[in-house]
């Protein structure tokens, strides 16, 4: 009986995280909170698919070492500012934040964009994701293919800088 009634408290709590926003379009402005996060309103939203640099992370030179933090957060603040950003939730990260789709009239897919930039990872590796894997894998491929942006020197993608400087595993890496 106690397994029956968790079974349908647990039922309830996604019908009602799902009725109240989870995965409801949100619009307006955002706020950039870092290369692959913005916030609408109330509403902190990752950029589904994409993976940028740590806002303290810096990427590889062949000499030295360049803020490839900030050019993602200048990039998608270009993107986002004085449009409005249209959001399609697809579900929670684990931090909290509403994984979406984003677009605004100008770009068609903010994450694509970025990938495409040499400003973000494509998040190959999680099922959640793999509508865009062909998309991203390819946008990806030619950004390492002219050395723009992370890809111009071997550098260390934000999910090991997590594990290595801030001490977050991330469980969904292989």
């Amino acid at each position: 009986m106690l397994k029956l009634l968790f079974l349908l408290l647990t039922a309830s709590a996604l019908m009602i995280q799902s009725a109240h926003g989870c995965c409801l379009p949100v619009s307006g402005a955002a706020i950039v909170v870092n290369g692959d996060t913005i916030r609408i309103g109330d509403h902190e939203i990752g950029l589904q698919a994409i993976d940028a640099p740590e806002v303290t992370q810096q990427c590889n030179l062949p000499s030295g070492t360049w803020d490839c933090s900030q050019a993602a957060i200048t990039a998608l603040t270009a993107m986002t500012s004085g449009q409005t950003v249209h959001s399609s939730g697809h579900g929670w990260d684990r931090s909290g934040r509403m994984i979406s789709h984003c677009k605004t009239d100008k770009v068609a897919d903010i994450s694509a964009k970025l990938v495409a930039s040499g400003l973000a990872w494509a998040e190959v590796h999680r099922p959640e994701y793999s509508t865009y894997y062909s998309e991203y894998i390819a946008l990806e491929k030619k950004a390492r293919q002219r050395r723009i942006g992370i890809w111009q020197f071997e550098t260390q993608p934000p999910w090991e800088y997590r594990a290595k400087v801030i001490g977050v595993k991330d469980t969904n890496r292989p």
